[in-house]
């Protein structure tokens, strides 16, 4: 079990929703990630999907950055609900 705090910068790689599903489960059995940055990474409403379900119960995570990707109304109703579960985001 890690317990040393991350900051977790991905800007500008692409990820996708593939990247994007993968990186929410690994977020699930990832406690010490404090700072995630997605900017750029062509993330849709897919991911924003399986992103919103990880985020939303993460513990830890106090600083979130979706910037200049493609989700739409989908995908931000889904982190909107998301959200609203998270009390230290």
């Amino acid at each position: 079990h890690n317990t040393t705090l991350v900051n977790l910068d991905l800007w500008d790689n692409k990820l996708g929703d593939v990247g994007a599903h993968h990186l929410a489960h690994w977020l699930q059995h990832n406690s010490s990630v404090t700072s995630l940055y997605l900017e750029n990474n062509d993330i849709g409403d897919t991911g924003a999907h399986h992103l919103a379900d990880a985020v939303g119960r993460h513990p830890t995570l106090t600083a979130l950055d979706f910037e200049d990707n493609k989700i739409g109304d989908g995908g931000v109703h889904h982190l909107a609900i998301a959200l609203q579960h998270n009390s230290v985001l």
